[in-house]
């Protein structure tokens, strides 16, 4: 028969090899974790370098979440000292309170992550409509008044719309789109309102005009339209009923969304969007050398001084398109014959 203390010396070994194993392969996936953290972290800066981003305002349920899980780490951790001490009641208490945080938990994630999927904030192809934008092909008019949109409120002669108003032409665009997301040719069943019409816009050889229905299919001026048309319109119904005429996300730039671009934060102005203003070295306004047509006058450009007809001009100020770059295109205000 073996000796017992050989047997003992055996097992002990045993377990200090497995012992040994474990340390080494936890401390292989603590530096995997920390490489694959850093690796993303990595990717993730370059990106942003030269990609667009949306920086989104988190809803406030994402915060109360960052705390709940804190505060249930602490509470696992009492959990488990109070099991070391063997002092059961506590350590049921804890253990139910850890729970309740976890539900808790579950349950803010969940309203967080509704918040940003009603806000828009889903895997989609586009942050902003290239096609069907309100005031691309498309506006609505109320009493044949044009309802223009300034990336936050629909307006008419200035005034914004209430509530119900907007309310009424997101009920007319939900004719056209319905709870669909891709259109259906040939197959309207609009009724014209005596209130609100689509109108087109005059694009290219188009002509602008209010939309009709009749026999299932659009006119306008009695020009049918084709498939085209027919996609333009439903984008843009889909636009207006789902509260995002311009943007796919809902809300309201700067506040709730932006968009990042080489790492800088545009600027967003007549539904068009901007890199931030900045001021033009000297040796850059020297070279703005350009002619520009405004109501019905030429102005040229030359050396950052604004002439017409060869006369200097001190007291002006417009803005213009200049090419400083192969690459880049800014638009400068001129501001008595400066940049």
């Amino acid at each position: 028969m073996g000796n017992p203390e050989d047997e003992l010396s055996g097992k002990e070994l045993e377990k200090h090899k497995h012992k040994k194993v474990v340390k080494g392969i936890a401390w292989y996936m603590v530096i995997a974790s920390v490489l694959l953290f850093a690796g993303w972290v990595s990717a993730f800066i370059v990106s942003k370098m030269d990609k667009a981003w949306v920086v989104i305002d988190l809803p406030k349920p994402f915060y109360i979440s960052t705390l709940i899980i804190l505060l249930s780490s602490i509470t696992l951790y009492l959990a488990l000292r109070f099991a070391k001490q063997n002092k059961q009641g506590m350590l049921k208490g804890f253990l139910i309170l850890t729970m309740l945080l976890g539900v808790s938990f579950a349950y803010v994630q969940y309203k967080g992550w509704k918040k940003l999927y009603s806000q828009g904030n889903v895997v989609t192809g586009n942050i902003f409509y290239t096609y069907g934008a309100y005031g691309t092909d498309f506006i609505l008019l109320k009493n044949k008044e044009k309802i223009e949109f300034d990336g936050k409120d629909y307006l008419i002669n200035g005034e914004a719309l209430s509530e119900m108003e907007v309310e009424d032409i997101r009920e007319f665009a939900y004719q056209i789109c319905g709870d669909r997301r891709k259109e259906k040719l040939d197959d309207y069943t609009v009724k014209n309102n005596d209130h609100y019409s689509f109108f087109r816009l005059q694009q290219d050889s188009l002509q602008e005009g209010v939309v009709e229905f009749k026999e299932k299919k659009a006119y306008v001026n009695g020009e049918v339209f084709l498939a085209a048309a027919q996609k333009d319109l439903f984008r843009f119904a889909f636009g207006v009923y789902n509260q995002t005429p311009l943007f796919a996300l809902k809300g309201e730039y700067g506040k709730d969304f932006a968009i990042r671009l080489n790492n800088e934060t545009l600027e967003y102005e007549n539904n068009k969007l901007f890199f931030p203003a900045k001021d033009l070295t000297e040796s850059e306004v020297l070279n703005i050398n350009k002619k520009v047509f405004e109501g019905g006058q030429e102005y040229e450009i030359k050396k950052g001084k604004i002439y017409v007809k060869g006369n200097l001009l001190i007291q002006i100020t417009f803005e213009t398109y200049v090419q400083l770059k192969k690459e880049l295109r800014f638009i400068i205000k001129m501001v008595n014959g400066r940049g």
